[in-house]
């Protein structure tokens, strides 16, 4: 069961780390400036959605993207079609999804003219989510597995209105490091929209 929950991926965060093997943090409000981890915390929540929908339908879109950064790193991937468009959309409004489930998370939904269900042990429950199934706690769908159904909803109406627009572009530094001591020097993705690309297309010319 995971239970800390990255809200940006370790594996991308990784990406940036410097020679301490940390990120340079700078948070708002109280401008604090520190090295961070990419397992650090802030990155995480506890427990926000359930396991199935991490290990399944989260992870689908993960990896996918992961394997597509790497394929950019390594130097065999320099423009994106319409798979490859997909992907990262799908990944960008993902992080929106649960970055707006980290910061307003569905409490338990208690739902009306229906009995009661069985009482599960909490024993049960995690068995249950482990092979990811829903369940009921009395009336109450509990929180966490809302948010998952929540997530995967939100990937779909985000996707939706990200994706037939998305204009995605991406660049190294001179040396083509995936992992270097200033942001400045790393890879970065940007999601623009189809004036800012036709903008970029203009000055081109």
């Amino acid at each position: 069961m995971v239970v800390s929950q990255h809200v940006f991926p370790s594996k991308s965060i990784a990406r940036f780390v410097g020679s301490d093997g940390r990120v340079h943090l700078h948070t708002r409000p109280g401008d604090l400036i520190r090295r961070a981890k990419p397992t650090d915390s802030i990155f995480c929540v506890t427990r926000a959605w359930d396991n199935g929908s991490e290990v399944g339908f989260i992870k689908k879109l993960e990896d996918d993207f992961q394997r597509l950064a790497e394929s950019i790193l390594e130097g065999s991937v320099s423009s994106f079609d319409v798979e490859r468009t997909h992907i990262i959309s799908s990944f960008y409004v993902l992080w929106m999804a649960r970055a707006e489930i980290r910061h307003q998370p569905e409490g338990d939904i208690v739902l009306k003219g229906i009995l009661p269900g069985r009482k599960w042990s909490k024993d049960d429950e995690e068995q249950l989510e482990k092979a990811g199934l829903a369940f009921f706690r009395g009336t109450a769908l509990p929180g966490r597995i809302a948010n998952g159904l929540r997530v995967q909803k939100q990937v779909r109406r985000y996707l939706r209105q990200v994706n037939p627009t998305a204009c995605w572009g991406s660049t190294t530094n001179s040396n083509h490091r995936a992992g270097a001591t200033s942001s400045r020097e790393t890879l970065r993705h940007a999601p623009s929209s189809s004036a800012f690309c036709a903008a970029n297309a203009a000055r081109k010319v």
